[in-house]
């Protein structure tokens, strides 16, 4: 039973199960348990005494079996027992199959899955499933088809292809009676093609990577101006926190909505702004809204939205201490981004004081919205807190004593109005240094991923070397597939500047993104000194678009990049387009079959090298594209001393 520890570059590896965090609704038969590192386990049996595959147990004890020298799970005849797994994320291709390592002669063991929000998943119930009634290490688990139910005369197990299954997030409920239990596993089965549409598709995670060989993945950096783009002197108060970051294409000119201290005691005031090129915004701007709290944001739907007086849609924190009830989300709605109407019903989500028992399931004062094209809901990265100092093994120098840290939660909705109670999505591990916080992030949505920008602080560091601690903060890469779960990469983005000295010297968080001009703007919040000390002003960088990671050839030996099976969903003429760097090298690509076979037509010899440096560089071979559609492939590429950071099946997209 051998455990391999993972990288989360490896995520949807056919053979194996990678473990999420927790999700809430479950927290409640969860306390004290502590949230671990995603990892990833072989096609051998999971061990269920491993640490954090187990997070919830009832009416069973944990023995060992001296023969076989581990542990295992068990429940005597006068109780039923119940185990529960950590979220796992199946890949579960045709003829997948799950089975127990398992002693269950002379009891029982049925099985089901719960899903992320921890409902049971219609027929894989407990009462959907054939009990496991024998002993051995690959038992395998079925569940009964709806005529088998209905058969008086007969039970026969239906081994029901889990594929269904396939890259979802399911929690694994055993219920044990007179049975011992050891680990479990999913065999796969025959992969299934993941279906992509135009794209873009990248290679920020591995999402689409079967095989890489002689190729390094590389976080690229943006290029940021060299001093502030709103300066703490275009602000009457002093202080340019930036927030909302929007260019519209009609006007072209870019907009920005950020926070600066409100006059007179006043907490906040959203400051509304123009450009022309993202570089000069003039004046001090205008104040459009003031409001006692933090952590504000603007979402613009467009000009083609459903309700065009609700069309702009803010959210922040409001600081109302208790007894009041007012203390939490906040939203508005606006036709035009000035003039706002609050939301009569707020607040949207609640804020729970300290002491009380729903602590961690509460809002705290940042909120950072977004819209999900593909899943077409809104979501929101909001400030949530651990449960105690104790609970991840860190404790904040900025929080109350006890306290913990600052960690990110999400929530969504379909309305902006109702929203969903938190779960967690960024929390601290062992791979973590120091006491790592986190503080909200920015999201982007390309193609069928979303990019999110999350905000490290780091309050027990200090600027400048040897200098007093006040904080450093940076922004990070974390990338998701299904709106819900993230994948964080640990490498800075956006790092704080390395000149002492410097406008952002100590802080540089990204707060607003925008695409425009094939390029992605992001606005930053900007601090000189510490968390709490010094100048806050606006701070400007830009990346040329989706060119966040790369996957590197350095020199002239090649490197080679297979994908996962995939096939094309989109209804355009399929071509094939690189975002590539190219200009010191080449890059060929071959097109091979389920098998692994080359497609004829479609080898490395057949492909035109890409020898150029473009967002968009068009592959052809010497047959055309089109002969792929509806059938299921693998691309695989070839790179000498060249850069690839993804493609698309159609071009500009």
């Amino acid at each position: 039973m051998k455990n391999i520890a993972a990288s989360l570059l490896s995520v949807m590896c056919l053979s194996s199960l990678a473990f999420a965090q927790p999700l809430p609704e479950a927290a409640r038969t969860m306390e004290g348990v502590k949230i671990v590192a995603p990892f990833h386990l072989s096609q051998d049996i999971c061990s269920l005494s491993d640490a954090g595959v187990v997070v919830y147990t009832e009416g069973v004890t944990q023995a060992s079996d001296s023969a076989r020298g581990s542990q295992c799970w068990q429940a005597n005849d006068s109780q039923v027992g119940i185990v529960r797994t950590a979220c796992v994320t199946f890949v579960a291709g045709k003829g997948s199959r799950l089975v127990l390592d398992a002693d269950a002669a002379g009891g029982e063991i049925r099985v089901q899955f719960r899903d992320e929000r921890g409902r049971v998943i219609p027929a894989f119930a407990f009462a959907d499933c054939a009990p496991v009634t024998t002993a051995g290490n690959r038992v395998e688990v079925g569940w009964l088809t709806a005529s088998e139910k209905s058969d008086e005369n007969a039970m026969k197990t239906g081994l029901v292809d889990l594929c269904r299954l396939d890259r979802q997030t399911v929690s694994v409920e055993f219920q044990l009676r007179n049975a011992r239990l050891f680990g479990f596993a999913v065999e796969p089965g025959r992969e299934l093609p993941l279906r992509l549409a135009d794209g873009p598709h990248l290679f920020i995670d591995d999402y689409l990577v079967a095989r890489s060989e002689g190729l390094i993945r590389v976080t690229n950096h943006p290029d940021r101006l060299p001093s502030p783009a709103i300066s703490k002197d275009q602000s009457p108060m002093g202080k340019v926190v930036p927030g909302s970051l929007k260019y519209d294409p009609e006007r072209k000119i870019f907009r920005m909505w950020h926070w600066m201290p409100g006059p007179n005691g006043i907490r906040s005031s959203l400051v509304y702004r123009e450009s022309k090129d993202a570089v000069h915004w003039p004046g001090t701007g205008k104040v459009v809204m003031t409001f006692n709290g933090y952590g504000s944001a603007v979402l613009d739907d467009g000009p083609e939205c459903s309700d065009p007086q609700r069309r702009y849609k803010h959210a922040c924190f409001i600081f109302q201490p208790p007894p009041s009830s007012a203390m939490g989300m906040h939203v508005s709605f606006s036709p035009d981004g000035i003039d706002w109407t609050p939301y009569e019903g707020n607040p949207a989500l609640p804020y729970y004081p300290i002491g009380d028992q729903r602590w961690t399931i509460g809002v705290g004062d940042i909120i950072c919205p977004f819209w999900d094209p593909v899943r077409r809901r809104y979501g929101a990265i909001v400030k949530m807190m651990s449960a105690s100092a104790k609970e991840f093994g860190m404790e904040s120098r900025t929080t109350r004593p006890g306290l913990g840290g600052r960690l990110s939660g999400q929530t969504s909705s379909l309305d902006f109005v109702h929203w969903e109670q938190p779960w967690r999505i960024f929390t601290p591990d062992s791979a973590d240094e120091g006491a790592t916080e986190f503080y909200g992030g920015s999201v982007l949505a390309r193609g069928d991923l979303l990019i999110a920008f999350p905000l490290i602080l780091r309050d027990d560091l200090a600027a400048e070397a040897g200098g007093k601690i006040e904080g450093i903060g940076y922004t990070a890469i974390a990338t998701s597939r299904d709106g819900r779960r993230w994948q964080r990469f640990r490498e800075p983005f956006l790092d704080r500047a390395s000149q002492p000295g410097a406008y952002d010297r100590a802080f540089a968080w990204v707060s607003g993104v925008t695409e425009a001009n094939d390029k992605v703007y992001l606005s930053y919040v900007a601090y000189n000194q510490g968390h709490k000390t010094g100048d806050r002003q606006c701070g400007m960088a830009t990346i040329a678009r989706d060119r966040f990671v790369s996957r590197e050839a350095r020199g002239e030996k090649p490197g080679t990049l297979r994908t996962n099976l995939l096939s094309y969903a989109g209804r355009g003429p399929m071509q094939l387009w690189l975002n590539a760097d190219a200009s010191g090298g080449e890059i060929r690509v071959q097109v091979v079959d389920e098998k692994g076979v080359v497609i004829p037509g479609f080898s490395f010899d057949d492909c035109a090298p890409v020898a150029a440096d473009s967002l968009h560089q068009q592959v052809t071979w010497k047959q055309p594209t089109s002969r792929l559609k509806g059938k299921s492939f693998r691309l695989e590429f070839s790179l000498r001393n060249a850069r690839l950071y993804g493609f698309s099946f159609a071009k500009n997209t």
